[in-house]
């Protein structure tokens, strides 16, 4: 996530009166390693999917980082043949980041 993305966060948090800390760290891929440079549990961080339908939409789908992802049921909820982890290019295109840094706020 970039620095502009990470502001547009913070003013939606503090828009919000939500309470909140930026932790500044070096880029992780998985969410063990957020987790582990955070000091936080695993279960405590959000990781960010980008999927891709048969028909080649985009979803986002974020789940809890101890927590795996089960295409076959998402892919019943939102109606759609078959979802399948979208390529690194594609979530580059898609985002704007690179996979790892795809922000749980969305913006597919």
């Amino acid at each position: 996530m970039g620095a502009e993305e990470a502001e547009k966060i913070v003013q939606f948090l503090d828009g919000l009166g939500i309470p909140f800390e930026v932790i500044e760290h070096e880029p992780v891929h998985t969410s063990a390693d957020a987790a582990r440079v955070r000091g936080a549990p695993l279960h405590a961080g959000v990781k960010a999917i980008v999927l891709r339908s048969s028909e080649k939409q985009f979803f986002l789908a974020c789940l809890p980082g101890d927590m795996k992802i089960n295409t076959k049921k998402l892919s019943k909820i939102i109606g759609t043949k078959k979802l399948h982890l979208a390529a690194p290019s594609e979530v580059l295109e898609e985002t704007g980041c690179e996979i790892g840094s795809v922000s749980p706020f969305g913006n597919i």
